[in-house]
């Protein structure tokens, strides 16, 4: 009988052991389910597949971000449209009250004391941007002073005055009506000493009104004259901002707002 040595000594010498050996340092995978060997993901394909992966992720984050952005814009339109019409309705409102120092004798004969209309050549004629500190426009509303008539027992009625103002402050104007001498700080003689103290008086604070419009790229005034009167023309453009940058997205608004008296002076200044 062979020995142990002797056996081994065929069995390389016919490959045999080589085989085994070979086969026991190969790892094979089988798959729990069918028990046969299965093939691995190699590292350039597991690349590939993550990089594909990336692909898709940032192209549905690009997609969300755009969709975001795109609402943001509609809303910021419908938004801004509501808010610069408001203001508007409230600036035609106060501009078709302006008017003059008016004295109503009893006799009915009236006096007129000009009070101009200011405002500021910047935005008076040409549109210009609105990225400045600087006062827009000054103006005067005032109810008629009427002489009494003693011999029917009626007393003097004095005249009531409210000062009208629009301040721009770096893309932001201000409306602001009020019936206190000592809150309106026009520096045109005219509105400043405001109506004959004797005769008018202040309006008080039931008169007072204000309004903000921010996100004011540019604005314009313009006088139209015609048969009918003196109107006044305002152009608004609001523009919406991100990180303190213009962009695309923008409204514009109008109004034409008919002056009280038809001869009612309108002067440019420079502040």
């Amino acid at each position: 009988m062979p020995s142990a040595e002797n056996l081994v000594k065929n069995l390389l010498k016919h490959k045999i052991l080589k085989l085994i050996v070979s086969s026991i340092n190969t790892p094979i995978i089988l798959s729990s389910k069918t028990k046969s060997p299965i093939r691995a993901f190699t590292v350039i394909e597991i690349l590939i597949s993550a990089a594909i992966l990336s692909l898709l992720f940032f192209g549905v984050i690009g997609t969300f971000s755009s969709g975001s952005r795109s609402f943001q814009t509609g809303n910021w339109r419908v938004l801004a449209q509501k808010k610069a019409q408001v203001f508007l309705a409230l600036l035609r409102e106060n501009l078709e009250k302006v008017n003059n120092e008016v004295f109503v004798a009893a006799s009915g004969v009236t006096t007129v004391n000009p009070m101009p209309l200011y405002l500021n050549n910047r935005w008076y004629g040409p549109a210009a941007t609105c990225d400045v500190s600087q006062p827009v426009l000054y103006a005067s509303i005032i109810v008629p002073y009427k002489s009494g008539q003693p011999d029917i027992y009626r007393l003097p009625e004095k005249g009531r005055w409210s000062g009208l103002s629009i301040i721009c402050q770096n893309r932001k104007l201000t409306i602001k009506r009020t019936g206190s001498i000592t809150d309106f700080n026009s520096p045109f003689p005219a509105q400043g000493r405001r109506a004959d103290s004797t005769k008018f008086d202040d309006a008080g604070p039931e008169a007072t009104v204000m309004s903000i419009l921010e996100d004011v790229d540019s604005l314009q005034f313009s006088l139209i004259d015609n048969a009918d009167g003196r109107s006044i023309k305002v152009n608004l453009v609001l523009r919406r901002y991100s990180n303190g940058l213009p962009t695309e997205a923008a409204i514009s608004e109008e109004i034409l707002a008919k002056l009280a008296t038809k001869d009612q002076q309108v002067v440019g200044f420079v502040p």
